[in-house]
């Protein structure tokens, strides 16, 4: 009987129903008990739930995407371009005194010349070793003027040499520096010398002039010697003047100084000339001539002046070259080098030649 009730439920039952419900349990235990028998224990089924699916979503064909090529990071900046790196610059090295080995200028600017078209000439006047009186009275009537290059004993020691030196400059004329003693600064190294040279020099030319702000603006190296010399051009800076002052003609007045012959004088003339004239007559512009305080170039001196006032000539001072808007001929010259070695440029137009003289002739 009890086989018989387990087969009905079994029929009302299906298999998967009874494993998963706990009516069958119940239900086979009635009919155990029913039929008086023990049943074997049977285990406890645990419901398993139904596992809640969830769908996935069918995603939508994009296609086949099309990937961009990596690209390899740019490594931080290792240009190889050559970088030119700015120039150190040298320091300028602080300047001590030339005695001690200190730095000096290389080359200096000298005067030689003024502007050769200009038609107007310098007359100057070294030394002073005798009055300037009969100089300065000779210009004046002709109406020319006189740049004198004074020694420091020489304005000293004339009789009359203040007096003179005032009525020069009433008359216009100009006074520049040619030292004091008169020494040959070609091998001068020391340059508290050569600086006192000049400041004695211009301190007797004040005090004789009565003027103790008279100006000089330039330098006459005595024997026109040491104008390369670097310790020179140093001194000169250092006193506050502005040019070396040289020249273009050379009269010869040192040689037979105190002979006014008129064979003499004629000589004199004709050496001027010789600087002063081109091939065809004509009067070159702008030079510097040198004469010196003595009797043949003061007896020379008149007969000069006429005949370049003759040739359309006129006469400026050497400050005019220094200060002025005359045109300039300069040298720069290295030290120790010849004087084949010269060069000559045109401040006012850039010409450059090396022998003014050769090119005029």
């Amino acid at each position: 009987m009890r086989t018989e009730i387990l087969s009905r439920v079994n029929r009302a039952f299906p298999e998967p129903l009874r494993k998963r419900t706990a009516a069958f349990a119940l239900v086979t235990s009635l009919t155990v008990a029913a039929c008086g028998e023990a049943p074997k224990p049977t285990p406890q089924l645990t419901a398993i739930p139904t596992p809640i699916v969830t769908e996935m979503p069918t995603p939508q064909p994009t296609g086949t995407p099309t990937l961009a090529p990596t690209e390899s990071p740019m490594p931080e900046s290792t240009s190889t371009a050559t970088v030119t790196p700015e120039p150190t610059k040298t320091p300028t090295p602080t300047k001590k005194p030339a005695t001690d080995g200190g730095t000096l200028p290389k080359s200096a600017d000298v005067i030689w010349n003024g502007s050769r078209s200009s038609k107007v000439e310098y007359l100057t006047f070294d030394d002073c070793w005798q009055n300037i009186s009969p100089v300065v009275e000779t210009a004046q009537k002709m109406g020319a003027k006189i740049t004198f290059f004074c020694i420091g004993q020489a304005i000293r020691n004339v009789s009359g040499q203040s007096a003179a030196i005032k009525e020069g400059l009433s008359d216009g004329d100009e006074f520049e520096n040619h030292t004091d003693t008169h020494p040959d600064l070609a091998g001068v190294t020391n340059v508290s010398y050569i600086k006192n040279q000049l400041l004695n020099q211009w301190a007797s030319l004040r005090k004789a002039a009565g003027d103790p702000n008279l100006p000089e603006l330039a330098l006459r190296p005595p024997y026109g010697d040491g104008y390369g010399n670097p310790y020179v051009w140093e001194a000169v800076k250092d006193v506050g003047l502005k040019a070396i002052v040289m020249w273009s003609v050379d009269s010869g007045g040192t040689s037979d100084a105190y002979d006014t012959s008129s064979a003499r004088i004629k000589t004199l003339i004709n050496t001027v000339n010789s600087g002063l004239l081109d091939k065809n007559g004509n009067l070159i512009g702008g030079r510097i001539i040198l004469q010196h305080v003595r009797p043949a170039d003061e007896a020379a001196l008149a007969q000069l002046i006429e005949e370049i006032k003759a040739k359309g000539g006129s006469f400026g001072l050497i400050s005019d070259l220094i200060t002025g808007s005359t045109a300039l001929f300069y040298l720069t010259q290295q030290p120790n080098q010849p004087r084949s070695n010269e060069v000559f440029a045109k401040k006012e137009d850039g010409e450059e030649y090396a022998d003014f003289d050769a090119k005029a002739a």
